[in-house]
C-alpha cells in the first residue's frame, strides 16, 4: 500500500509542485498580516494546507484528463504531431474549465438572486427556482463538455 502512494507521489510530482508554489506563494504573501498578529498563523496555515489540497487534487484532475484524451487523439499512431496534439488538448481542457468557472459564478449569482427575492415566498417557491437554475445550468455545462469533448484533432 505504501509502496503504490510512493510510485504515485512520484509519478504526479508536477502536480504537487505547483500546488506547493501556489499555495506557499499565498502562504508568504501572508506573512506581513501573520508577523502583525501571531494568532493568525495557525489560520492562515489551515487555509494554505486547505489549497494545497484543493490545487493538488484540481492539478492531478487536470493531468489525468489530459492524458486520457491523449490516448483517444493519437490513433493514428504518429509521434510527429504529438505535441500539437497535446497542445490541442489542453487548449480544449482550459476552454472548458473556463466555461465551467463562468457557469459556477452564474449559478451562485443565480441562487442569490433567488434567495433575495423570493425570500417572503413560502420556503418551496424558492427551492423550487433553486433546483430548477441547478438542473438548467448542469444540463447547459454537461451540453456543453459533450460538444467539446466531440470535436478531435483534425488529422
Amino acid at each position: 500500500m505504501l509502496q503504490r502512494i510512493k510510485q504515485a507521489v512520484r509519478r504526479d510530482n508536477k502536480s504537487i509542485l505547483l500546488a506547493a508554489l501556489f499555495s506557499g506563494g499565498l502562504f508568504v504573501s501572508k506573512i506581513p498580516a501573520v508577523v502583525a498578529a501571531p494568532a493568525l498563523i495557525a489560520r492562515q496555515s489551515f487555509l494554505t494546507l486547505l489549497l494545497f489540497g484543493g490545487l493538488f487534487i484540481t492539478f492531478r484532475l487536470f493531468a489525468t484528463t489530459v492524458a486520457r484524451h491523449m490516448t483517444l487523439e493519437m490513433t493514428d499512431g504518429k509521434e510527429s504531431n504529438r505535441q500539437l496534439v497535446r497542445l490541442f488538448v489542453i487548449y480544449k481542457e482550459v476552454v472548458k474549465v473556463v466555461v465551467g468557472v463562468s457557469l459556477s459564478l452564474g449559478w451562485l449569482a443565480g441562487l442569490l438572486f433567488i434567495s433575495e427575492h423570493f425570500r417572503e415566498m413560502f420556503l418551496l417557491v424558492p427551492v423550487q427556482l433553486g433546483g430548477g437554475l441547478t438542473a438548467l445550468l448542469s444540463a447547459l455545462a454537461y451540453g456543453f463538455t459533450s460538444f467539446v469533448d466531440h470535436i478531435h484533432y483534425p488529422h
